[in-house]
Parts: C-alpha cells; structure tokens; sequence
C-alpha cells in the first residue's frame, strides 16, 4: 500500500456485521496497527412480499450515502436485517432471481422496520425489422429503469419467431431496449402496473450502414481489440461495444446507423479519443493518444466519508471515457473520498471533485505517458 491516509471496512461475510475506520500509513513505518470493532449503531430489519407472499433468496443490498455497501439474503420469511448503521440516507435495493428489481430510500436516525411489497409480472414482445416488419431472431433484450443502467437478461433473445419473453419485472415505468449485429439499437417505454401483464411489446429496429475503424496506438503498435461508444448530439449512446481488431487495427462496426455522429474509441493500451464522422462515409483513420494513470483523493472525505463525485478538465474541456453500459461518463464517484482513472490522457488536468451537500476541493495534476500520478485535492 502506498503511504497517505486510508479508509477500511470490514463485513462479516453472510452477516449484517460491518465496521470502518480510518488509518493513516507513514512512509517511514513498515506498518501500521488498525483495530475494528463490530457492533453499536442502528439495525434495520424488514420483509419482502412478492404479490402478497413472502420473497424466499431474495439479495439485498444496503448502500449509503458514503458508498459503503451491506449485502444481506432473504430468508423463508422473506425478512432481512442490517446491523452497526449509523445515521444518514440509505439506498435499498433488492433483486429477484427472476431478474425483477426494486430501489427505495431509506433515512436511518434509529432502529428501523419496513416492508417492501413487490408487484411483479412477466413481459414479452417481438423485435422487427422497420423496414419490412419481418421478424429479428437473436437480438438481446436489456431492461432500464429510471436512473438506473440497462440490465442484461443472459437468456432474454429474440427466437425465430422475434419474440421474447422476460419472466418477471416489477411495477413501474421502464424502458426496453434491444440490439441485435447489423442494425441500430431499438428502444421503447412500457408501463407496469400491478401484476397484470401488460400487452406485447414491439420494438422495430433500422437497418445500419456501419463503419470501418483502423486504429493504432500512438508508437504504430496495433492493439488487439478497440472499445467503441458511438453518440449522438445530446450524449446517448445509440452503439458501443468491444471490437477485436484485424491487420492495421481494422475493425467494422456494423449496428451504426446513417447519421452524423461522435466516436469515441480506445484501447486497454491507450486514453480514449473522440472523431466526429457521417455514417455512410469513408472509413476512420485513429492514431490513439498515450495514457497515464491518475489516482484521487479528497483527505477530508477519508476522515469523514460523503457521497462525491470528481471531474477533469483540460484545454480541451471535460475529459470523458466510456461508461461500462457503453455510455459516455464525465464524472465518476470517490469512494471514501478516492478513485483511480486508468486511461487518462497525458497532459495537465484541473481536478474537481463535488459533494452532495455543495462542498468542493480542487487540484491540478500532470499526468504522463504509462505513468503513475497522484493528486490531493484541497
């Protein structure tokens, strides 16, 4: 571990059991001495009902508004129980093993009881081409929530037919999302109330033109495979992917649909690069820039954890990269007050980071090529 300030949690694993503290290592000790203790704080103990019987198996996470994260299981009764909280918010989410899901918030000031009554029911549809209305087999299905990223369904492809069938969702609004090779991906809104099925949903996807990628990183290395987000003006991603990579790094992306659009491409070997480019259109040249690694760290938020979240900016403007749902991220979260970002572009980055109660720290960091660099922020 490198010298400086650090934080440390401890969970009793298939427990509710949990402690934290906070630990300083000094570069001249070969060690240092850190003792947690379970126990104290608030419990917090509820039950799961899914139309109208208890939820047996069901995973419950606990986060707070620090990024602390308490993971608990229903048992026959569908109960659950967290020990050792302290006060402040809390967000409650629970999934089913048939792929429904539910999030609330939870103020903690004392010990708690609540109940959590899920209303679910199964959801199917057909994904057809918009050209022809012919069925699309083999197209994935992914499920969003509000504020949520899309959730996969391993199992949820389209058949032959075009139809697919999701078990089982909860009540509320959603939105479906299916995306299949050689078209642009498809998108619609479904409301859910109660435990009534709603009726078939039909999503209709556009055939894409695609694009040809060649790429290399910035010594003439070819890398062996590319991360591609491809966005529209106002930030969505409308394709994103992993792409392995031919001779001269060549690669087609085939689910981009004619327009005019941002792509953002990198590499594990490499920072991302954005290249605005019209689709049909000739194939898009990229040598990509060096990256150097920037860990974080807000020395206030080790002592006294709050949820926070950091930015960079350059001559260019924000640095962005590519979400793990495919989407462009700007922003990311500290946990106990740090983060590490990998793939960063050499050059000088102004570093801010932002808590949720209108604190800021900020901090300037010189980042180079395959190097290591570390910033405090004041």
């Amino acid at each position: 571990l490198p010298p400086g300030p650090c934080a440390v949690r401890a969970v009793g694993p298939d427990t509710p059991l949990h402690a934290r503290g906070n630990v300083t290592l000094e570069s001249a000790a070969s060690e240092a001495r850190l003792d947690l203790q379970f126990g104290g704080g608030h419990q917090l103990d509820g039950v799961v009902l899914r139309n109208g019987e208890p939820l047996t198996g069901a995973g419950v996470t606990l986060r707070s508004d620090s990024d602390v994260d308490l993971r608990a299981v229903t048992d026959h009764q569908g109960g659950f129980r967290f020990g050792g909280l302290d006060d402040g918010g809390y967000t409650l989410s629970l999934r089913t093993a048939s792929g429904a899901w539910h999030q609330e918030k939870v103020e903690i000031t004392g010990d708690r009881s609540i109940r959590v009554e899920l209303r679910t029911t199964s959801l199917s549809g057909r994904v057809v081409d918009a050209a022809d209305g012919s069925p699309v087999p083999g197209a994935q299905i992914s499920l969003r929530g509000a504020n949520d990223g899309f959730a996969l369904f391993p199992d949820a492809t389209t058949d032959a037919r075009g139809a697919f069938r999701l078990p089982e969702i909860a009540e509320g609004e959603w939105t479906l999302r299916a995306t299949q090779q050689d078209y642009a991906p498809g998108e619609r809104k479904v409301q859910v109330e109660g435990d009534s099925p709603p009726g078939d949903v039909e999503i209709r996807l556009d055939p894409a033109e695609g694009v040809t990628v060649e790429a290399v990183l910035a010594g003439g290395q070819v890398p062996d495979r590319l991360r591609v987000a491809v966005v529209d003006g106002t930030g969505r991603a409308v394709a994103a992917g992993n792409y392995a990579t031919g001779e001269n790094g060549r690669t087609r992306i085939s689910n981009v649909p004619p327009g005019n659009w941002l792509f953002l491409i990198e590499s594990d070997r490499s920072a991302p690069v954005s290249v605005p480019a019209a689709v049909p259109g000739p194939a898009l040249h990229v040598i990509l820039p060096p990256a150097g690694k920037l860990r974080i760290q807000v020395p206030e938020l080790v002592q006294h954890p709050a949820a926070a979240k950091v930015v960079l900016t350059g001559p260019g403007g924000p640095f962005r990269d590519i979400g793990w749902d495919g989407s462009l991220q700007s922003e990311w979260d500290l946990e106990a007050g740090a983060q590490t970002l990998t793939r960063v572009p050499a050059g000088v980055w102004q570093v801010t980071a932002r808590a949720g109660d209108g604190r800021s720290w900020s901090g300037t960091a010189t980042v180079t090529p395959d190097g290591v660099t570390e910033v405090g922020l004041k």
